[in-house]
């Protein structure tokens, strides 16, 4: 375990990662071989043995690759495929675990966060094309690459050892207004395509909704529960029980300045709510500590969100007098 804090080490060991979107795109590839950057126990070269040419980098020296530490830089590799799962590791949590020799990426490439974005970022300078396996939340970065192809929520777990949330991505040596996002198999549309179905911006005044509001009379679970009971939604201020904190974002209480009916405006803000995540199936919604027991990926609803529903609520319920 050491280890794989130490490294960010968590080793891709099933191939339901390889959807059929995703061997359609390496089909349309010219390459001559597929190089994993982060090749570790060698999991994602074993699916394509068969099929193509393969070979890999690692920094550990107890495995089998020709050493390189790929978050420093990686041979230029502009007529072969990437296919890798870069490691994992905040920089909050390598400071929690005191890991100093990691410190030394984040030293030198203080605008990343994660050792996956310096990872990733690495590969992008070195390959035209790729595909990694990296967590979700990239998605919601604001700093993503513009290369991107296609985007792939997989809920079924590629690892044996953790359960962390993962998005495939598929890049290419060009720079791209749009991309495809699925979820499994199931194309669900384009990032513009989705966006576009955002809750529209009201410009409401902002004192009119203060969030973590200890006497706040609205209030909202943020994130799913496992067993599908309860989940994300508004009700009132007083169900939301325990400490209301600056930093609360599980869920909490806000107070809305406002002469529209208590329960009327619950109701409008949970209808709005089940719109938007079936409209947008989730994308933009960050994806929290894995699966529910159906399968499906939790969620958590963040106060930018939230606070859109709000005033779209409020500005339907209120018509044209608008006495909020």
């Amino acid at each position: 375990m050491t280890k794989k804090i130490e490294l960010g080490q968590f080793f891709t060991k099933k191939d339901v990662w390889l959807r059929p979107h995703i061997q359609e795109f390496i089909a349309s590839v010219d390459f001559n071989k597929i190089i994993d950057p982060f090749a570790g126990g060698g999991h994602l070269l074993k699916v394509f043995d068969s099929a193509f040419k393969t070979a890999g980098y690692d920094i550990d020296p107890t495995l089998t690759w020709p050493i390189n530490d790929g978050l420093r830089s990686i041979p230029h590799h502009h007529d072969d495929l990437c296919v890798t799962n870069p490691p994992y590791l905040a920089k909050t949590t390598a400071s929690r675990f005191k890991r100093e020799g990691t410190f030394q990426y984040f030293n030198l490439c203080p605008e990343f966060d994660d050792l996956y974005l310096i990872g990733l970022e690495q590969c992008l300078k070195s390959f035209s094309y790729g595909i990694a396996i990296i967590p979700e939340t990239y998605l919601l970065h604001p700093k993503k690459t513009k290369r991107l192809v296609s985007a792939t929520i997989l809920e079924e777990n590629p690892f044996d050892d953790t359960d962390f949330p993962v998005v495939i991505v598929c890049w290419g040596p060009d720079t791209l207004e749009d991309y495809s996002i699925y979820k499994n198999d199931q194309l669900i549309g384009t990032n513009n395509s989705l966006t576009a179905r955002l809750p529209a911006k009201k410009n409401l005044d902002k004192k009119l909704i203060k969030f973590n509001d200890v006497n706040g009379n609205l209030g909202i679970v943020c994130i799913d529960r496992g067993d599908l009971i309860g989940g994300i939604k508004f009700t009132k201020g007083a169900c939301i029980k325990g400490p209301i904190k600056h930093s609360s974002r599980t869920s909490t209480r806000v107070q809305v300045n406002t002469t529209v009916d208590l329960n009327q405006l619950i109701d409008e803000c949970n209808v709005l709510l089940k719109q938007y995540r079936k409209d947008t199936s989730d994308v933009f919604m960050a994806p929290f500590k894995g699966n529910d027991n159906q399968g499906l990926r939790r969620r958590r609803l963040d106060f930018t969100t939230a606070r859109l529903i709000i005033e779209n609520a409020l500005f339907k319920l209120a018509s044209n007098h608008l006495n909020v």
